[in-house]
């Protein structure tokens, strides 16, 4: 049974979002990346016709699907906060490394005299 096979591999992907948004490293970005695309294999080979058990699966599916949606929106919006926290750092870090780098225009002496 495909739709089976598709179900325990949404279980998956939600145990690997899950994972995701305490560690997303690139490792953990892999796995879910290639079990997206496993399971859309499975999807692509679904026919129309259902039984009443496959109609209950496909329900839990649909669930899981949401709440892996929810999990990865959070994800995502962890990963930009912390992007943009190190832009920030970053930024703030050469502006003090920096500092002594280039010459200042304090020390300029003007001639109010014509």
């Amino acid at each position: 049974m495909i739709i089976y096979d598709i179900f325990e591999l949404t279980k998956k992907i939600k145990r690997i979002a899950e994972l995701q948004i305490k560690d997303h490293s690139k490792e953990s970005i892999e796995k879910l990346s290639s079990s997206l695309k496993e399971r859309q294999l499975l999807i692509n080979q679904l026919t129309g016709n259902y039984t009443e058990e496959e109609k209950v699966l496909g329900k839990k599916i649909v669930k899981l699907n949401e709440e892996i949606d929810i999990l990865l929106k959070t994800t995502r919006g962890l990963m930009v906060g912390d992007m943009q926290r190190f832009r920030r750092q970053k930024k703030s870090l050469n502006s003090y490394r920096g500092g002594y780098q280039t010459p200042g225009i304090t020390s300029a002496f003007m001639d109010k005299r014509e």
